[in-house]
């Protein structure tokens, strides 16, 4: 038969089984937070840098169409990287605006408005990043001015 201090010894035991498993535990959860968090933090800053680069390669587009629109020149060609953090993207000119979005990732992208230099050509473009160059032209048909955004063939 079991007396009392057998069974006073038995749950001294037990007690530091429980508290050696909730020990366990507790490790384990604060290493999933802080794994988690971790997590959190990578994923906003990549998208920060993914806008920010997005915005850069926005920029040069633009850059390149105003030297098309205020140069002697009817066309130029830009070099654009063709991978973002490791997003391929597309880049698509209407004549309002210019959408740089992500190919795997559509809801990754950004607008930029035209509107200063759209009112008075007709601009029109689809260009994928992995064709490295953009080649920007300017034609123009009796009282019309079209800018063409494309891929550079020549440089791919």
């Amino acid at each position: 038969m079991i007396n009392a201090r057998d069974n006073y010894y038995l749950m001294k035991g037990q007690n530091k089984i429980v508290n050696e498993i909730l020990l366990f535990a507790l490790g384990i959860s604060i290493t999933a937070a802080i794994i988690i968090n971790f997590q959190i933090v990578h994923n906003s800053a990549n998208d920060t840098t993914i806008y920010s680069n997005f915005n850069n390669v926005a920029n040069t587009v633009i850059n390149g169409i105003t030297q098309v629109l205020n140069g002697d020149e009817g066309k130029v060609v830009v070099r654009i990287p063709d991978k973002i953090s490791s997003e391929v993207y597309r880049i698509k000119i209407s004549s309002d605006s210019l959408i740089i979005s992500s190919i795997d990732n559509p809801s990754i992208n950004i607008t930029k408005d035209l509107f200063n230099i759209s009112s008075s050509h007709i601009i029109y473009g689809d260009v994928i990043s992995s064709a490295r160059y953009v080649e920007i032209v300017s034609e123009t048909t009796g009282l019309t001015k079209f800018i063409n955004v494309k891929r550079a063939e020549r440089y791919a």
